[in-house]
C-alpha cells in the first residue's frame, strides 16, 4: 500500500487544486493549491457554502448528489469572491465502502519566470568550461574569458532592465523592493530619518482621455524627472499606473514639520506641465510611512505608506498624510472586517432583520424591509453602510445580498404564504443591479424559496442606475416581468433623474427619512413631499415614507396620500422572532 504522507505530499505538489468532500458537502480534504484558490480559509470540516457563490450552491449540490449516485460531473461554478472555475467530479469508493466526491479545478496558469534565464545559463556554462582549462595563457582561454565577460555584461543589463520600469527610466516595483531592502540594512547618522513616500496622480485618467494617452505618458516623465529632484532621494519607482514610491532621507523633526516640509515638494513635485504646447493641471496626493516610527520593515512601510495615501485622497485629494496611530487603529479595523468577513457570510453571521412596512390608513403591518446586520465577536454591533461598503470593495457584495434573501426567503416563507404580509422588500445594491445575469439568479433563488414573485419587491437607489442605465433597464425589467415590484428607494436625496422614471417600471417611490425628518417644520420639505407625491400620481406609482417618527409626520404623509409609512413609530428593525410576535400582537389589537 502506497505510504500516506508520500501520497499526500504527491498530490500538494500538483498545480492542480484538488478537493475532496463527503455526501453532506462538508470538506474532508483540500490540497495547497486549492486552498491558496479558497483565500486560504481553513475549510476541513466545514460546510461548502464557507467558499461557494450562494446563487450557485443549490445547483453545485445538485450535481454532486448525482456524483453520489455514481454519475460524472463538469461544473462551472463561482467562488464566493466571484471567481469561476471549471471543475470535474467524481465518486471515489473508499476502502470502508464510503463514498466521497473528488473534484479537480482546470484552471491553472502556469507563469514562467521572466528573469534573464538565457543570460545566466551562458554565465554558467562558460564559468565550468573556464574553470577546466589546463593552457592559462592559451587563446582558447581568451575566447572563453571574453565570453564570459560578454554574458555577465548580458546578465548585468537583462537584470537592470527587468528592474526598470522602460516609460519613465526609474526603477520598477522589483528595483524600488530591492533598494528599500538595502537601505534599511544601511546604517543612519541619529539625527536622519528614512521615509517612503507613495503617491499618485488625481484624476489621470481625465487627462488621458482629455489630451490622449501620448500626453498622458508625457506627464509621468514629467512627474518622473521631478521625483528624482527630492531632496535626500534615495530610491524612486513606478509601481504601476500614476502611482510612484519615493525612498528618501530627511532631518529627524516633529511629525507636524514632516508634514509641511512633504507639502511644499508635493507643490513642486504636482504641478503644471507643459506637453505639446499645451500646459495641463497636475495634481496628486502623498501618503507617509516613516522607518523607526510606524515601521520597522519593508513591506510595513510600503503598506502603511499605501495606507496613508489612500487616506489623504479621502481627506479631498492633494493632501499630505502621515501615517500615525489613530490611521493604524482604522486601518486594524478595516483589515479584521475585511479577514473575517467571507466567514461571517458563509457562517451566516450576517443576518436578516426586518422592518414593518404600515398601510397608512389603517396602520395594519403589510410589509417588510429586510436589512442586514452584523455582530463582530470582538468588534461588536458593525453598521451595515461600513460592512456593504466593504463587501463592494472586496467582491463579496453578491453573496452576501444573495446569502440574505436566502435567508429572509426560508424564515418569511410561511409568513408570507399565509396571509399577514403583501410583501417582503430587499436592497439590491449598486453593482448588483446593474451586474448582468443578476436578474436570473434573483429570480432563481425567488422560484426555489416557494414565495410568489408578486411578493417581492426589489428597492433601487437612484444614483445607482444613472452611470449605467441600459444595464439597470435589462435587470429591472427582467424582475418586472416575473411580477415583481420595483421601488426607487432614497427618493429626492440623489440624482432625482425624472428620465430614469419614465425609461423604467416603477412601482414605488420611497421618501427618503432626512426629508420626512425635516416636512413639520420646513417649508422646502414639504414643497418637496408635495411635488413628489404629484410625481408618484403621474407616473401611477406608490409612495412609501421612510424614517417616521411621530403621529404629527404620520398624519401629514397620510395627508399627502402616502400608501405606506416605515419607522420607528411602527418598529425598528428586528428580528424575526420579534417582527411575527409584533405581527400576532397586533391582531389581537385589532381584533
Amino acid at each position: 500500500m502506497m505510504d500516506q504522507a508520500f501520497l499526500e505530499a504527491f498530490i500538494n505538489s500538483s498545480p492542480y487544486p484538488v478537493f475532496a468532500k463527503d455526501d453532506a458537502h462538508r470538506w474532508i480534504y483540500a490540497n495547497i493549491a486549492f486552498k491558496a484558490l479558497a483565500g486560504e480559509v481553513d475549510l476541513i470540516g466545514e460546510d461548502d457554502s464557507l467558499v461557494t457563490h450562494p446563487s450557485c450552491l443549490d445547483r453545485i449540490r445538485d450535481a454532486e448528489r448525482r456524483v453520489i449516485a455514481g454519475a460524472d460531473s463538469l461544473d462551472e461554478e463561482t467562488l464566493i469572491t466571484g471567481t469561476v472555475l471549471l471543475t470535474v467530479r467524481r465518486q471515489i469508493i473508499l476502502p470502508s465502502g464510503r463514498r466521497i466526491i473528488a473534484g479537480i479545478v482546470l484552471s491553472v496558469l502556469d507563469v514562467a519566470d521572466t528573469a534573464s534565464s538565457q543570460a545566466k545559463e551562458s554565465i554558467r556554462k562558460y564559468e565550468a568550461v573556464v574553470a577546466t582549462a589546463r593552457q592559462p595563457d592559451s587563446d582558447r582561454l581568451r575566447s572563453l574569458e571574453e565570453r564570459l565577460e560578454l554574458a555577465r555584461q548580458s546578465e548585468s543589463a537583462a537584470t537592470k532592465a527587468a528592474h526598470t520600469d522602460p516609460a519613465t527610466g526609474l526603477r520598477n516595483r522589483i528595483g524600488f523592493d530591492l533598494d528599500l531592502g538595502a537601505a534599511l540594512n544601511a546604517p543612519l547618522p541619529p539625527d536622519r530619518i528614512l521615509c517612503v513616500g507613495y503617491l499618485d496622480l488625481d484624476r489621470f485618467k481625465f487627462i488621458n482621455d482629455s489630451y490622449g494617452h501620448k500626453a498622458g505618458d508625457a506627464i509621468l516623465r514629467a512627474v518622473s524627472r521631478r521625483l528624482v529632484s527630492w531632496p535626500g532621494v534615495r530610491s524612486v519607482g513606478r509601481m504601476g499606473g500614476d502611482e510612484f514610491a519615493i525612498l528618501f532621507e530627511h532631518p529627524r523633526v516633529a511629525p507636524h514639520v514632516l508634514v509641511e516640509h512633504i507639502s511644499v515638494q508635493r507643490n513642486r513635485i504636482f504641478r503644471s506641465a507643459r506637453v505639446q504646447g499645451k500646459l495641463i493641471p497636475v495634481s496628486g496626493s502623498i501618503g507617509l510611512s516613516v522607518h523607526g516610527l510606524d515601521a520597522e520593515d519593508a513591506e510595513t512601510l510600503l503598506l502603511n505608506a499605501d495606507t496613508a495615501l489612500i487616506e489623504a485622497k479621502k481627506l479631498g485629494r492633494e493632501q499630505v498624510r502621515l501615517f500615525d496611530a489613530a490611521l493604524a487603529l482604522r486601518t486594524f479595523r478595516r483589515l479584521t472586517l475585511e479577514r473575517d468577513l467571507r466567514k461571517a457570510i458563509a457562517k451566516g453571521h450576517i443576518y436578516p432583520v426586518y422592518q414593518p412596512i404600515v398601510d397608512a390608513r389603517t396602520r395594519n403591518i403589510i410589509g417588510a424591509e429586510v436589512l442586514a446586520r452584523w455582530s463582530h465577536p470582538a468588534l461588536g454591533r458593525i453598521p451595515a453602510q461600513e460592512f456593504i461598503s466593504i463587501a463592494v470593495e472586496c467582491g463579496l457584495i453578491s453573496a452576501l445580498d444573495f446569502g440574505i434573501v436566502r435567508k429572509a426567503c426560508e424564515t418569511f416563507r410561511n409568513i408570507v404564504l399565509s396571509g399577514p404580509l403583501d410583501f417582503i422588500s430587499f436592497n439590491a445594491s449598486a453593482l448588483e443591479i446593474v451586474r448582468p445575469g443578476y436578474a436570473d439568479e434573483f429570480l432563481s433563488l425567488i422560484r426555489r424559496s416557494g414565495i410568489p414573485a408578486q411578493k417581492i419587491c426589489i428597492e433601487i437607489v437612484e444614483s445607482s442606475i444613472i452611470h449605467d442605465l441600459g444595464r439597470a433597464r435589462m435587470n429591472i425589467q427582467a424582475l418586472k416581468d416575473q411580477g415583481i415590484r420595483i421601488a426607487l428607494d432614497d427618493y429626492g436625496t440623489g440624482y432625482s433623474n425624472l428620465r430614469a422614471l419614465l425609461d423604467l417600471p416603477i412601482d414605488r417611490i420611497k421618501i427618503d427619512r432626512s426629508i420626512v425628518e425635516d416636512a413639520v417644520h420646513d417649508e422646502r420639505a414639504r414643497k418637496l413631499i408635495v411635488s413628489v407625491a404629484q410625481l408618484a400620481q403621474v407616473f401611477d406609482a406608490e409612495l412609501i415614507a421612510e424614517g417616521v417618527e411621530d403621529e404629527t409626520q404620520a398624519a401629514y404623509l397620510e395627508g399627502m396620500h402616502c400608501e405606506y409609512l416605515q419607522g420607528h413609530l411602527f418598529g425598528a428593525a428586528m428580528e424575526a422572532g420579534k417582527f411575527e410576535a409584533l405581527i400576532a400582537k397586533r391582531r389581537r389589537t385589532a381584533a
